[in-house]
């Protein structure tokens, strides 16, 4: 069934059941409330919905009810405005909750896909691809995953047109993100270890000591540069958006002590990062002093309180420096972690403002 369809026949139900009438829009948003989304448009900007199913069980240990049935009832009050009683409200939600548990969607995690990808080298060495037989597309098993690497890109490859129409149509970065990774993968098949490591599939000759090109060498180099073109074509789309520090750290970054201090690029994707609360982030901006004043400084640091890590107080551990086990009196001592920034306080006006803003950014995550 479509999800259409499942959206038509629980209004229904619940018109017959509690007399009472519920907009199908409401019911794709309690859709996406039961999936851990904030709206129905949140949902569908990092998952390509490919099929809905209605089971006739569920994975119960997968879901935690009270809380989503909670979540439910609060966004059913927010959507319907209507003066009806608690009991009634708890009846409505318990309806939808049990119908919501028997709804399977298969979707594309763009977003999901789009962190795993940003783990890969895909110039070290040959990148396989897990069997659809070891991937679940339910939104419950998304991170049920034990394999090194966790991209089915056969999957990706089946669904490039669906992908590709998010990329383009609804400039989805994390879509262009998994189109340049696809593209990545597919240069990586021809040359494993890169253009200046990999021999695209010359001869190697005992007499000349060195790799003859061949019909076939040549058909691959070219090969080669198409799909890094088209992958290079996707990640202009998308690096100016990036989900992790994993995308903008790249080897020239640790390669050269000044790459980053002054270049505009990498300053505005790590503020990117620092305003989506990527603690990661924020913690370098601070620690490296990327920061141009302390009065910015302080925005990230009270957006990171309110995104439960306080960088004003130290956070070092003791372990065994043998053994890398927290310590317990015996054999060398080794401390880990970080130290309390070292910050300038700021006046009180400006330090309302800092909190003010750093509310502000929390708000809109």
């Amino acid at each position: 069934m479509s999800i259409q369809d499942f959206v038509f026949q629980l209004s229904k139900k619940v018109q017959e059941k509690h007399s009472i009438k519920i907009a199908r829009s409401h019911i794709y948003e309690l859709i996406a409330v039961s999936k851990g989304y904030k709206s129905y448009n949140a949902l569908i900007a990092q998952n390509i919905i490919l099929n809905a199913e209605y089971r006739q069980n569920f994975k119960r240990e997968h879901f935690n009810s009270d809380d989503i049935q909670q979540a439910l009832l609060k966004k059913l009050q927010i959507l319907l405005k209507s003066d009806l009683s608690e009991k009634s409200y708890k009846d409505i939600t318990q309806t939808i909750h049990t119908e919501l548990l028997l709804l399977k969607l298969d979707v594309i995690n763009l977003r999901s896909i789009r962190e795993e990808l940003s783990y890969i080298d895909f110039q070290n060495g040959l990148i396989s691809s897990y069997t659809d037989e070891d991937q679940g597309n339910e939104f419950e098993d998304d991170f049920d995953f034990e394999y090194e690497q966790d991209v089915n890109f056969a999957e990706i490859g089946r669904n490039l047109d669906h992908i590709k129409n998010y990329a383009e149509e609804r400039q989805s970065s994390d879509a262009c993100a998994v189109m340049a990774g696809y593209y990545r993968y597919l240069a990586n098949q021809i040359a494993p270890y890169g253009k200046q490591g990999s021999n695209f599939g010359a001869k190697w000759s005992n007499t000349k000591y060195k790799y003859i090109q061949t019909e076939e060498s040549k058909k691959n180099k070219l090969l080669f540069e198409e799909y890094t073109q088209q992958a290079e074509f996707f990640e202009a789309k998308s690096k100016m958006q990036p989900i992790n520090l994993n995308e903008i750290l790249t080897d020239q970054y640790y390669e050269s002590d000044n790459y980053s201090k002054g270049n505009t690029e990498f300053y505005e994707k790590l503020i990117y990062l620092c305003k989506k609360g990527d603690i990661d982030a924020i913690g370098l901006y601070l620690y490296e002093h990327y920061y141009k004043n302390e009065n910015d400084a302080w925005v990230y640091v009270y957006l990171a309180q309110l995104c439960g890590l306080d960088f004003t107080k130290s956070d070092l551990r003791a372990y065994n420096a043998y053994t890398g086990e927290e310590y317990d009196d015996y054999g060398p001592i080794e401390v880990r972690g970080r130290e309390a920034i070292d910050l300038p306080k700021l006046d009180t006006e400006k330090d309302q403002l800092a909190k003010k803003l750093a509310q502000e950014l929390f708000d809109k995550l």
